[in-house]
C-alpha cells in the first residue's frame, strides 16, 4: 500500500520532521516512507531499523 492508497487524516511536510497521522482499523499496519533531506552541514549517519 502507498500513501496516495493510505486513509490519510493529517500530513505535513516540515523542514525539520514529517507527520502523519492514519485511521488504522483493528490491529493492521502501514509502512510509511520518506526521504531525509540534509539542511546542514556535518556527518550524517543511517539510524538502524
Amino acid at each position: 500500500m502507498n500513501m496516495q492508497q493510505a486513509d490519510m487524516r493529517h500530513i505535513e511536510f516540515r523542514n525539520d520532521r514529517f507527520v502523519a497521522a492514519l485511521a488504522l482499523s483493528g490491529y493492521k499496519t502501514e509502512t510509511l516512507l520518506y526521504l531525509a533531506r540534509v539542511v546542514t552541514l556535518g556527518s550524517y549517519h543511517l539510524p538502524p531499523p
